[in-house]
């Protein structure tokens, strides 16, 4: 039976997995950021910042994902 928390988990896993492909689309441009020595300290630390965030929130999708994944596998092993 759906729950509160379900709904609520699952919002949050779409928005994760919207946050991770925003940052994946921008891993170019931050990359070549990083990498110019003429930027300076703070954008270098928001943009260290904002991955660290996204490593973050990767491992609660993956979690998520993990724990949707290991419900189903036994979902399916109780009815067989």
């Amino acid at each position: 039976m759906p729950t509160f928390g379900i709904l609520i988990s699952g919002i949050l896993l779409v928005l994760a997995l919207w946050w991770i492909k925003g940052m994946y689309n921008r891993s170019r441009e931050d990359w070549s950021e990083l990498r110019d020595p003429k930027t300076y300290l703070i954008p270098r630390l928001v943009i260290i910042g904002m991955w660290l965030l996204t490593a973050l929130i990767a491992f609660y999708a993956i979690s998520v994902l993990t724990m949707i994944a290991l419900g189903v596998i036994s979902g399916l092993h109780s009815i067989l």
